[in-house]
C-alpha cells in the first residue's frame, strides 16, 4: 500500500480567503490615498538602468555660499585672506610685470602684496604646469614699463632729439632740435612737420583750441590741428625753455635769465624780467600759472603780466612743474618736492634723498611719476610721502616724459629716439626660476592673508574697526594673535587683556541681527561654545552674556585654566 496524506480543504479556503481580504484592503487604502492627494502631490519616479563612462559633475546642493547657524559673525577671529589671479604682460628670471589696470591698482595699493605667496602656472604642450613656487618681495603699481618705439615717417636726422610733448586728446605733438616738430607722437603713424626752423623747439603746450610751441631764441609756433603752423617772432632774441598755454588761450614762455613773453596766439609781448635766475618750466590751470626755476624761485600769476614771488620754507633748483586733478607738483633738483591746491602757497611733501629731479608726471593726486636726472622712474602712490625706484628695465635712458593717454607715457632719450610704455603692476619674487623667464600670457595667483585690514587698503584707515563686528569697551585693549591658538580651532585667537591699574573690565562684543533674536521663543536653546585661557586674571574668571528684547542672561565661567580648553554653555531664553 502507497502511503498518503490527507489534505484539510477548509484550513486551505480559510487561507486563501484571508489573502485575498489583504490585498483587496491594500488596494482600497492605496486608492483612497491617491484620491486624497491629488495630481500635483504625486511624485513619480523612473528608475532606467544604462551604461555610461562619462563622468557626471555637479551632484548635490549647489550653494554660493553655505549658511551658517551660527548668530554670531567673525566667531573664529580668523586672518583676512585676499587672492588675485593675474595674466603676466612680461617679465624675466625674477620680475613680472601686469597691466595696471588689471592689477587693480585702486583697490590694492603699492605694496599691498607684499609678502604673500605665489605660485605661476604656465601653459605648454602637455598642458598647465606649475612654473614657480616663491613669495612675493616686492609688489609696485604704476611702474613704467618696457618702453616700444615709435616709428616716424620721414627724414629724421641722426641724434636729433626730443624735448618736450603736448596733447590735444588723442592728437599728440613733439618737439626738439633743429626745429624739430612731429604730429601724432603717440602714435605708430608719426609724421614730421617741416619748420623751416634751425633753432631748437624747447617747448610745447596745448589747451582744447590751440597747439603753442616756442624756440631757444624767442620764436613762436601756433596750430589748431597740429598740421598747419603759423609763425610769429617776440621781436628780440628770447633763450626760452618752455610754454603753457591756458584753457582761455593766454599764453607765458619762459626762460633762461628771466626771460618771459606773454600774450595770446600769434600775439606775443615780452615782460621785463622779475628776476635774473633762469626760469625752467610753467604750467596752468583754469585761472593762474605757476613758473618754477633755479635759485628757488617760484613765481605765480592769474593773468600772466602781474606777477608774485612765493617764498617756501625749502629751497632748491625747481626743474619741472606739472598740474593735474587739481594740483600743482613741483620738482627739484635736490630731490624735494612740493605741493599747490591753489597755486599760491607751496608745501614740501617729501624729500628724495640723493636724487636729482629731471621731470614730473601727475597721474592722480595721489599718485605721480618722478624722473631722475640718471634716467631712473621714481612712484608716489600716497600723494607724494613715499617714493619707490621702479626695477623694470625700460629699454630707454629716458630724458623727457609725459601722459600721453590713460596709463601710457611717452618718453624721449638723448639720441633722438622716442617709445610708449604701458603702466604696469612689477612683482618681484624672492628667488628667481632656474631655467628661462616668465612669459607673457603666463598666470600668477596671490594669496595674502592679514589679521586686521592692511594699511592702505582702505581711503579713512580710521575706519578699519567698521570692518568689524567687535566692539571693544573698558580699560585695556583687545587684538588678534596668531602666535598662539586653540587646537582644531582656525589659526588665530583674540587676546583681551585689561588695564592692571583700573577697575574697569576689558569687554569684547558684538551686536547681532534683532529680527534672528525675536524669532527665538521662550525656553529655546542658545548654546555658545568657546576656547578660552587666561594668564594673571585675579579670579580666574569670564563673564558671559547675551541682551535681547527677551531682557539679559549669562553665566560666569569660573576657573578658567592657562591651557585651552573648550568651554560651552546654554542660553534658555526667557
Amino acid at each position: 500500500m502507497r502511503p498518503y496524506t490527507r489534505i484539510r480543504k477548509r484550513f486551505l479556503v480559510v487561507t486563501v480567503i484571508m489573502i485575498c481580504l489583504v490585498l483587496l484592503l491594500t488596494t482600497l487604502v492605496l486608492l483612497a490615498g491617491t484620491r486624497l492627494s491629488g495630481r500635483s502631490d504625486r511624485t513619480r519616479f523612473s528608475i532606467r538602468e544604462s551604461s555610461q563612462t562619462a563622468v557626471q559633475l555637479g551632484g548635490g546642493i549647489s550653494l554660493s555660499e553655505p549658511e551658517s547657524p551660527n548668530l554670531l559673525l567673525d566667531a573664529s577671529f580668523e586672518p583676512l585672506i585676499f587672492r588675485q589671479s593675474l595674466t603676466i604682460y612680461s617679465g624675466d628670471e625674477s620680475t613680472l610685470t601686469i597691466s595696471s589696470e588689471e592689477a587693480g591698482q585702486r583697490l590694492y595699493p603699492d605694496g599691498f602684496f607684499t609678502d604673500a605667496t605665489a605660485r605661476v602656472l604656465s601653459q605648454t604642450d602637455d598642458g598647465i604646469m606649475l612654473k614657480k613656487t616663491a613669495r612675493v618681495s616686492r609688489y609696485g603699481i604704476n611702474r613704467v614699463g618696457v618702453f616700444q618705439p615709435v616709428q616716424i615717417s620721414g627724414d629724421l636726422s641722426p641724434g636729433q632729439s626730443f624735448l618736450d610733448f603736448a596733447g590735444q586728446g588723442d592728437l599728440s605733438v613733439g618737439v626738439g632740435e633743429r626745429g624739430l616738430l612731429v604730429r601724432t607722437i603717440a602714435s605708430q603713424s608719426a609724421e614730421i612737420i617741416e619748420t623751416g626752423l634751425t633753432d631748437d623747439l624747447t617747448g610745447v603746450s596745448a589747451n582744447k583750441q590751440w597747439f603753442a610751441a616756442c624756440s631757444q631764441s624767442g620764436d613762436f609756433l601756433f596750430s589748431e590741428n597740429g598740421r598747419d603752423w603759423s609763425f610769429s617772432s617776440a621781436g628780440q632774441v628770447l633763450p626760452l625753455r618752455a610754454v603753457a598755454i591756458s584753457d582761455e588761450s593766454t599764453v607765458v614762455a619762459v626762460g633762461d635769465r628771466g626771460s618771459l613773453a606773454v600774450g595770446e596766439p600769434e600775439r606775443m609781448s615780452v615782460l621785463r624780467p622779475f628776476t635774473q635766475a633762469d626760469l625752467t618750466d610753467v604750467a596752468s590751470n583754469q585761472s593762474i600759472f605757476v613758473v618754477v626755476g633755479k635759485n628757488n624761485t617760484i613765481m605765480t600769476s592769474q593773468n600772466g603780466l602781474v606777477w608774485r614771488q612765493v617764498q617756501t620754507e625749502h629751497s632748491d633748483d625747481w626743474m619741472a612743474v606739472d598740474f593735474r586733478d587739481g594740483r600743482f607738483i613741483v620738482a627739484g633738483g635736490s630731490g624735494v618736492i612740493l605741493a599747490s591746491d591753489d597755486g599760491i602757497s607751496f608745501q614740501m611733501i617729501s624729500r628724495m634723498e640723493e636724487q636729482s629731479c629731471r621731470d614730473v608726471v601727475i597721474l592722480s593726486r595721489q599718485q605721480m611719476i618722478v624722473l631722475n636726472e640718471a634716467g631712473d622712474f621714481l612712484i608716489s602712490n600716497d600723494g607724494g610721502q613715499n617714493w619707490q625706484q621702479s626695477g623694470i628695465d625700460t629699454g630707454m635712458t629716458s630724458r623727457v616724459i609725459a601722459l600721453a593717454g590713460k596709463d601710457t607715457i611717452l618718453s624721449a632719450d638723448q639720441t633722438g629716439q622716442i617709445g610708449l610704455a604701458q603702466l604696469v603692476a612689477e612683482i618681484t619674487l624672492d628667488s628667481p626660476l632656474r631655467e628661462g623667464q616668465f612669459h607673457s600670457g603666463d598666470v600668477i595667483f596671490l594669496e595674502k592673508s592679514s589679521l586686521s585690514v592692511p594699511e592702505g587698503f582702505l581711503d579713512d584707515p580710521g575706519r578699519a574697526s567698521e570692518h568689524s563686528p567687535w566692539i571693544f569697551y573698558g580699560s585695556g585693549d583687545s587684538y588678534r594673535t596668531d602666535a598662539e591658538f586653540a587646537p582644531h580651532a582656525g589659526q588665530a585667537s583674540l587676546l583681551l587683556q585689561s588695564d592692571g591699574d583700573s577697575d574697569q573690565p576689558a569687554i569684547i562684543s558684538q551686536k547681532l541681527d534683532l529680527n534672528q533674536l525675536e524669532d527665538f521663543r521662550p525656553n529655546e536653546v542658545l548654546q555658545l561654545s568657546v576656547w578660552m585661557k587666561q594668564d594673571g586674571v585675579a579670579d580666574r574668571s569670564t563673564d558671559i552674556w547675551l541682551s535681547g528684547p527677551f531682557g539679559q542672561i549669562g553665566t560666569t565661567v569660573a576657573n578658567v585654566g592657562s591651557t585651552w580648553k573648550k568651554y560651552t554653555y546654554a542660553f534658555v531664553v526667557p
